[in-house]
Order: structure tokens, then C-alpha cells, then sequence
């Protein structure tokens, strides 16, 4: 009989399941897999098929013998391992490390914080305006400044609004400023834009592609007729076709299309079939989110038109649904399934986003708010009143430091959400995948199976 110090170091010594296993269990007649259980680690990406004594060996690993065949592979692929702490403060390790990383300089750049739409649920502070030339020409001090204090390889631009293409002017003006610096300093550039496209016509494209943007970051809710009563334009006019039409045309340029719908309870199933319309295009890629701030800075809810958000369930179901229409592959599953460095740019120590009168903050989304502003580019830097309160409240957040999200299955898959939601509540914030990750796993099972892949 052993001693109880014995029996104590025995089970100090024995294997732990990581944090960050899905397991997903046959019941029934379920038809997706034969085995009796799927195994999926979030952060190291592997996946396994065990057996009915396998499963049984996972649900007692604390009690097996480490030597154990069946706990020594577990513990190879990442499942299992002495101390589920010691993984949790490896990602707490990597997101600091991330955060801090001085290769690329991120900026998300507003010309204009005017819009051509009045979405009713739109977030963001509109006003009227343009970025001066005085602006502009801090733009480039601020990002030789940041090369000068620390070199870095890429310069990633993300062009901003309001509706940036507004000012394309100064898109066009900057950018050529941009790649001209990035070519004498041997920096590589990358551009994109976030826009309605309302206005990206054949010649704006071609623009586009000349200022080196790659990529366009587009939002259509629905079919035409929910579309437009929900993303309006000012004027009055009908954009739904305009849209739709500027989309085919640069992905036929071979410019990327982040095509995506706001859903709210009113427009799940008019946004399922558009999304189901559209054919699978190597430049286009389709995503859904969730409206959830409703009437913050448009003229108001528009008359008859009920928004209501969704609840976290049923937007995982909604998500779930758009990405089984393009009939996923493997690499599809692989790509939605693999872990995040940070959850956005916002969570960078070179992340900014710029203003039109030079304003600088950490997120797209708090520009044009003032008590967000860390300072003002065009103050003379020996001058700067800079917000060291709100730079260190932004640069202390790291999600393992919140207790349901260190030991939440999906954390890597999110790294916690954004920065600026700070509700108490718990999970408030979470990834859609939280509430869907069992049906993600199987259909990544499966595609693997089919594919040959495992």
C-alpha cells in the first residue's frame, strides 16, 4: 500500500489534458466519422480519430501511467502534457511576443471620415473634411520616425473611413509617397482598403491597383432589397448592382474581395441566399458578422425598419451555414481551425490608426473619437501630449490574464476578441467558433477523409 507523500507525487507526476482540446463524441446515428470519438488541439492543430479504448484512456489520463502507449501518443500530438498552465503561459508568452514584434508597421488610414451611405447601424463618427497636406506630409514623418527608431521589413497600409474612396486623391497621393519610401528603403509594401465600393468603378480599380492595394474589404447585406434598406445610400440611389457589379470586375482584375453581411434577426435568410448565389472565385471570399451596435452615429433607425442583433448562438448557426455553401475543402477547414497571433491590429505595439487631422489611436474602429487619441502626429514630437494612460491600459490587455478565456478550448482560435469590449460579462465577446466547433471539427474530419488526407 503506498504511503499518502507517495500517492502524492504519483498524481503531481501524472499526464493533464490540455485547455484547448475539442472533443467531439459519436452519438447515435451520427454519420460523420465511425470512430467513437474526434480529437482536435486549437493551438498545436492536431487532429485525431480514437477508438473506443483510446477514448477511454483520454477520459483517465491523469490516472494512467505516463509509459502508457496510448497517453505517450496523446502526449506527442500535444494533447496531453505535465502542466496545462505551463501551455497557457507559452500562448500568454507568444502573444507578448507578437505584440512587440518590430518586422511590420501597421496603419489603418482614414483620408476622410465623410460617407457616401448612412447605415443605421454604423459604428463609426462621421464629419465632414479631407486630410490637408499638412497631414499628409506628417504621415510620412510618422512612419520614417517609427523606421527611423526601429527598422521594420513591411509597411502595411489599410485604408479607412468613413468612405475612403471619397478621397482618392489622396489615397492616390500618399501611396505613390509610400511605395517611393518603401522602395529606398528596401521596405515591402502592402495596401488594402475597406470600403462601401459604391464608388470603385473601372477607373477607381484601376487606381487601386496602381497604389499597390491588393485586397478590398466590401460589406452587402443581403438581397437587394434588404441590402438597401439597410446600407443607404445619401443620395437615395440604388447600389446594390453598382456593388455587386464593381465586385466581379475586381476579382476578374485579381484584386481580393472580402465580401461580407451584417446579419441581425431581419436578414439571416436574405443574406444565406445571396451568399448562396454567389459563385466559389479564387479573389473572393465570403464572411458574415454580427450587427452589434445599433444607431450609433447615423441619422437614426430608418422608419419600419426593425434591426435586432442576433444572439451568439444564432449567429455561430449563421456563420456555420455560409461556410459550408462554398463547400469547403480541407484547406478551407484547415485555414478557419488554425490558431491566431493576435486577434487584430489593435493589439500591436506598431498598430495605429491615423485620422484626417492626424489623430492617432490603436483601432480602425475609435477613429473620430476623441477620448481615444493618443496625440496628434503633426505636434512636433518633443511636444506631443501623448495619452500614456490609455497606451498602457491597450498595452497591458492579454487575454490569458482573464480567467474563461486561459482556459477556453477556442482561445487560440480568437486570442480573445477585441481590445475594445469590456462588458463583465463573460464570453460577451466570443468567437462564433465557441458555439460551432464541434460541427467545424467533423467537417474538417470528413473533408480530410475524402481528400485522401488522412
Amino acid at each position: 500500500m503506498l504511503h499518502y507523500a507517495q500517492v502524492q507525487r504519483q498524481n503531481a507526476s501524472a499526464m493533464k489534458a490540455s485547455y484547448y482540446n475539442v472533443l467531439v463524441e459519436r452519438e447515435g446515428e451520427d454519420t460523420a466519422f465511425d470512430e467513437a470519438a474526434l480529437l482536435y488541439n486549437t493551438r498545436t492543430m492536431s487532429l485525431a480519430a480514437l477508438d473506443d479504448e483510446e477514448l477511454a484512456a483520454y477520459k483517465s489520463i491523469e490516472s494512467l501511467d505516463r509509459e502508457n502507449e496510448v497517453c505517450a501518443a496523446l502526449a506527442e500530438q500535444g494533447f496531453v502534457l505535465d502542466d496545462p498552465e505551463a501551455e497557457a503561459n507559452l500562448l500568454r508568452y507568444e502573444f507578448e511576443k507578437y505584440r512587440f514584434d518590430d518586422h511590420v508597421l501597421e496603419l489603418y488610414l482614414a483620408p476622410t471620415l465623410s460617407c457616401n451611405f448612412n447605415c443605421p447601424y454604423c459604428f463609426e463618427r462621421k464629419r465632414p473634411g479631407r486630410m490637408s497636406e499638412k497631414v499628409q506630409d506628417a504621415v510620412l514623418s510618422f512612419i520614417a520616425e517609427q523606421y527611423n527608431e526601429r527598422p521594420y521589413q513591411t509597411l502595411k497600409i489599410v485604408w479607412y473611413g468613413g468612405e475612403p474612396l471619397l478621397a482618392m486623391d489622396v489615397i492616390e497621393a500618399l501611396s505613390a509617397r509610400f511605395i517611393s519610401f518603401c522602395g529606398e528603403h528596401g521596405v515591402e509594401y502592402s495596401a488594402s482598403v475597406i470600403s462601401n465600393t459604391a464608388l470603385a468603378d473601372e477607373n477607381v480599380q484601376d487606381k487601386l491597383i496602381e497604389c499597390g492595394v491588393w485586397s478590398v474589404m466590401t460589406t452587402v447585406d443581403g438581397m437587394k432589397g434588404y441590402h438597401e434598406a439597410r446600407r443607404v445610400n445619401r443620395d437615395g440611389r440604388s447600389t446594390f448592382d453598382v456593388i455587386m457589379d464593381n465586385v466581379e470586375s475586381m476579382t476578374s482584375k485579381g484584386i481580393c474581395v472580402d465580401f461580407r453581411c451584417i446579419l441581425e434577426k431581419g436578414n439571416v435568410e436574405s443574406c444565406m441566399e445571396l451568399t448562396g448565389k454567389m459563385a466559389r472565385h479564387e479573389n473572393l471570399g465570403i464572411r458574415v458578422k454580427p450587427m452589434i451596435e445599433l444607431g450609433a452615429s447615423g441619422d437614426g433607425a430608418l422608419d419600419g425598419l426593425d434591426l435586432e442583433p442576433l444572439s451568439k448562438e444564432e449567429f455561430a448557426q449563421a456563420y456555420l451555414q455560409v461556410f459550408r455553401q462554398a463547400h469547403p475543402r480541407a484547406a478551407d477547414y484547415e485555414r478557419e481551425l488554425s490558431p491566431l497571433r493576435l486577434n487584430c491590429s489593435a493589439c500591436k505595439d506598431r498598430g495605429f490608426a491615423i485620422d484626417e487631422l492626424g489623430n492617432v489611436s490603436n483601432c480602425g474602429c475609435t477613429i473620430g473619437d476623441d477620448s481615444k487619441t493618443f496625440f496628434n502626429i503633426c505636434e512636433p514630437v518633443s511636444e506631443r501630449e501623448v495619452n500614456w494612460d490609455l497606451i498602457s491600459w491597450y498595452g497591458s490587455k492579454n487575454p490569458l490574464d482573464t480567467p474563461y478565456c486561459r482556459t477556453c478550448r477556442v482561445l487560440p482560435l480568437c486570442q480573445g476578441g477585441c481590445l475594445r469590449v469590456s462588458d463583465p460579462e463573460p464570453f460577451h465577446n466570443c468567437n462564433p467558433l465557441r458555439y460551432c466547433i464541434e460541427d467545424m471539427v467533423k467537417g474538417f474530419y470528413a473533408a480530410l477523409t475524402s481528400e485522401g488526407g488522412v
